[in-house]
């Protein structure tokens, strides 16, 4: 069960690099997601699902505990594309949308 997407609706600041954007775990917690009472989209993970999303929202795998060997597992395939767009951080609901695979999409 699990392992779906989270995205947060949380941006880094508009000055953070890559680097930042991936290590500075307890800023984005406490500064970005805790004040928005973690605001998030969570997708179901199931098969042939594609998530498409703004990558510089916030993301990550959800909880999962998957039946053990190799035919159980997942495959995640990532595929980015353009500049990202960051910005500074203010509530972002209703400016992006989330497109699932199966033809749903969800404003966050």
């Amino acid at each position: 069960y699990g392992g779906g997407m989270v995205v947060y609706t949380a941006k880094p600041p508009s000055s953070w690099d890559f680097e930042a954007f991936n290590t500075d775990t307890e800023f984005v917690v406490e500064e970005l997601l805790r004040p928005n009472d973690f605001a998030n989209v969570t997708v179901k993970h199931t098969t042939n699902r594609a998530v498409i999303f703004d990558s510089a929202l916030f993301h990550q795998t959800d909880r999962y505990r998957f039946k053990k060997g190799y035919e159980n597992g997942r495959i995640n395939l990532t595929l980015l594309f353009g500049e990202m767009q960051k910005g500074d951080n203010d509530d972002i609901s209703g400016s992006s949308t989330l497109s699932s695979g199966d033809g749903t999409k969800q404003e966050l």
